[in-house]
């Protein structure tokens, strides 16, 4: 399926998580089709000290750090915006997964064209409290 509808890749930047992993492993990929965007998503649970050496990695290169808790659904309308649907960060996260997440979660943006209707975005969801992780690409 992957290979078949290769017009997104794998993101270049999700590290090798492999040894990351503790439980909780759930991967979804899902192709651009037509005027639908596609995404690369990967979440687990891993060791606190795993997870803030995540945030610490992360929050270096991110253009916004945003609090979980700010997002409404998948989306944060960037406050200073005022140009319609551009000035929204929009990612594919696992809604139901971060339910019981801490107030600690922090959404690290590495990219995002603010675009609400054709979102690209790359980002990592890090709760240093439960070692919840999640990278995900969007576009």
């Amino acid at each position: 399926y992957i290979n078949r509808y290769e017009n997104i890749k794998e993101p270049s930047w999700f590290p090798d998580f492999r040894h990351d992993v503790k439980e909780d492993f759930y991967f979804s990929y899902n192709p651009t089709i037509l005027q639908g965007n596609g995404h690369w998503t990967v979440r687990f649970v891993t060791d606190k000290n795993t997870a803030g050496a995540y945030a610490e990695r992360y929050k270096q290169d991110a253009v916004y750090t945003i609090p979980l808790s700010w997002f409404d659904r998948n989306w944060y309308n960037i406050p200073e915006s005022s140009e319609g649907d551009h000035g929204v960060i929009t990612i594919e996260y696992d809604s139901e997964f971060w339910q019981d997440a801490s107030p600690y979660t922090m959404v690290y943006v590495s990219y995002s064209n603010l675009n609400f209707n054709h979102p690209h975005t790359s980002a990592v969801l890090v709760d240093p409290e439960t070692g919840m992780i999640e990278l995900c690409q969007t576009g």
